[in-house]
């Protein structure tokens, strides 16, 4: 694949010019590490993440969400962009701290003695590519 795909892909998957193009040159260069792949795996989360920016203050402002907790949050004062911002922090973490136990399997644990695993890159055909998805907990937000 040309990096002029590839930059098309990572846009694609909603990075920024710059950034689509500095990661087209590691898609090509990389023989250890899937960056596409990587960004294919997170760019659903990242589209989450992006919904408490754009429309979760607008569903609590006019009611389509509404709980309990967002209830008592907003007659304490809380604007609804407090609210999606405390929801976006708290999504990103649980993203970023899930997403750092399955891209590093079991490495920072005392589990020698059980199986741990390790996400790898296939092709769009299902041919393995060699290379492997890691650190994926670093590339959220974009």
């Amino acid at each position: 694949m040309t990096r002029e795909e590839l930059e098309k892909m990572f846009i694609a998957l909603g990075l920024p010019e710059g950034a689509a193009k500095y990661y087209a040159e590691l898609e090509q260069q990389d023989k250890k590490l899937g960056w596409l792949a990587a960004y294919h795996f997170v760019y659903r989360l990242n589209e989450r993440l992006r919904f408490f920016d754009d429309t979760y203050p607008d569903m609590l402002r006019d009611g389509r969400i509404t709980t309990s907790e967002t209830t008592a949050l907003m007659e304490a004062g809380a604007t609804p962009e407090q609210i999606a911002d405390f929801a976006y922090q708290i999504a990103l973490e649980s993203y970023c701290s899930v997403l750092q136990l399955i891209t590093n399997g079991c490495a920072e644990y005392d589990t020698e003695d059980f199986p741990s695993w390790e996400l790898v890159e296939r092709t769009p055909d299902g041919e393995f590519t060699g290379r492997v998805v890691t650190e994926m907990q670093d590339l959220i937000p974009y």
